[in-house]
């Protein structure tokens, strides 16, 4: 346990096309506009949410029957997090064009955001059956499918996913996600590493790479990755959470000064995380500063953990070793008596102590 990663998508899912992409309906009405929505899929892709939103309220204004600028602009709102706003917009595209998988794929991406995969899960469906060959729609079915431990049809549809964009970074790197939650790690950083070639300036592929290629030993090459992940964590794909499992690795490999860089750095971005004050303790107490990690190890166990990757019992145990080196038999022995009667969740227990 105590490896974290960021959010798993690897840019939006549909994102604007323009052009020969247009679906029939919405080509004719987008007539002498398509500079600017090519100009507005650009800004969206780099996280220039608000130029993106200036272009294709310009197009909406002068060509208030271009559906597409409806669809760009239901995007742009979901990555702004304007959740009611993109769902409105959204759903009015897809009455608009019902055969267009795209409008499916983002409005389910939208509703993954929201917090309800059950209507996610059946629009991804519908944007598939709309269209089989969609490389977004096969995406992100494949993706709710992996959640929902359909392990074999998950991964038949991103494998064909990967076959119809061999160029394109996306499927693999749902693919290695796919198989990095199997810890099935070598099969992982397979795809990790095309992904890294595809899409150089993607800090998330780096740190997944990373993390892949650990376990197998491959310590040069996931230091590689760890490093090149941080050259370029910036931008819509920053990952905040790439100085912590870097930090957690130094810690492994005993660099604790360089590894203290870091995880103090993974505390500022990620302040409501129990494994970044958890990781940073172990740290502190390796270094025979006692008192700092109580102080940390307190603060971890002060806060919720609903993806299990760190334990109560896991925050006991180091509580109960520090409170020992203190001095405090009492809290010690307090601390491991919790952690002998804790019990472990049966999602921890499938985690197999990754």
């Amino acid at each position: 346990m105590g490896r974290l990663t960021g959010i798993l998508k690897l840019a939006m899912a549909g994102v604007l096309s323009v052009g020969a992409n247009f679906s029939p309906l919405v080509a004719q009405p987008c007539r002498g506009v398509e500079n600017e929505l090519a100009a507005a899929a650009s800004a969206l892709r780099r996280g220039d949410v608000s130029d993106a939103e200036r272009v294709l309220s310009s197009v909406q204004t002068s060509h208030p029957e271009c559906a597409e600028a409806l669809l760009g602009l239901g995007q742009a709102k979901s990555a702004r997090k304007d959740h009611q706003a993109a769902y409105r917009l959204l759903v009015q595209y897809n009455e608009l064009v019902p055969q267009d998988a795209r409008g499916y794929v983002s409005l389910a991406e939208l509703l993954l955001a929201m917090g309800k995969p059950g209507q996610a899960d059946a629009l991804s469906a519908k944007g598939l059956s709309v269209d089989p060959n969609s490389v977004p729609a096969l995406v992100l079915r494949g993706r709710i499918l992996g959640m929902k431990g359909d392990w074999s049809q998950a991964t038949d549809l991103l494998a064909q996913a990967c076959k119809l964009a061999p160029t394109n970074p996306e499927p693999y790197f749902e693919l290695g996600v796919l198989h990095d939650r199997r810890q099935e790690s070598a099969k992982a950083a397979e795809q990790f590493e095309k992904v890294v070639k595809l899409s150089p300036q993607n800090p998330r592929a780096y740190d997944y790479l990373a993390l892949s290629l650990e376990p197998l030993g491959q310590y040069q090459r996931a230091e590689w990755a760890y490093k090149e992940g941080l050259k370029v964590n910036q931008g819509p794909l920053f990952d905040s959470f790439l100085d912590y499992n870097y930090g957690r690795f130094l810690v492994k490999l005993n660099r604790l000064e360089e590894a203290a860089t870091h995880l103090d750095r993974a505390v500022q971005l990620a302040p409501a995380t129990r494994a970044t004050y958890y990781e940073r303790a172990k740290l502190k107490e390796k270094q025979g500063n006692f008192e700092q990690a109580r102080l940390d190890a307190e603060k971890a166990l002060s806060l919720k953990d609903p993806g299990g990757v760190i334990l109560d019992l896991q925050v006991y145990y180091l509580l109960a070793r520090i409170y020992k080196q203190l001095g405090e038999e009492a809290l010690a022995a307090t601390y491991a008596r919790l952690a002998e009667t804790a019990k472990v969740p049966i999602k921890a227990r499938m985690r197999g102590g990754r």
